[in-house]
């Protein structure tokens, strides 16, 4: 059993030495044609403004996100997050600027 990863990065240049990048991936349709492309068994996102309705697409299509396309989607959403955080996890000092 093999494991074949692959680093995607937004930039067009990649750090030095980074080697087996893609480069240039900044939209929602150009994520889709990269995992229409490639057909990853696991995604895992790191980059903060990721296209979260792709990584929720390729979760429908049998994809595994990790974290979940959800969770990514709540974390990128400040006032989201502070919303989970007060209403249901209780913390008081989370309180959201307004209702989501």
């Amino acid at each position: 059993m093999g494991v074949r990863g692959r680093l995607v990065r937004r930039c067009a240049r990649p750090a030095g030495g980074e080697r087996g990048t893609r480069a240039g991936y900044a939209d929602a349709a150009q994520l889709r044609a990269l995992f229409d492309e490639v057909r990853p068994d696991i995604i895992v996102p790191e980059v903060e403004a990721i296209a979260t309705g792709e990584l929720s697409d390729a979760a429908a299509r049998g994809v595994q996100v990790v974290p979940s396309a959800e969770i990514a989607a709540i974390c990128m959403d400040r006032e989201r997050l502070r919303v989970l955080a007060h209403e249901e996890l209780g913390c008081d000092h989370a309180v959201p600027s307004r209702r989501v």
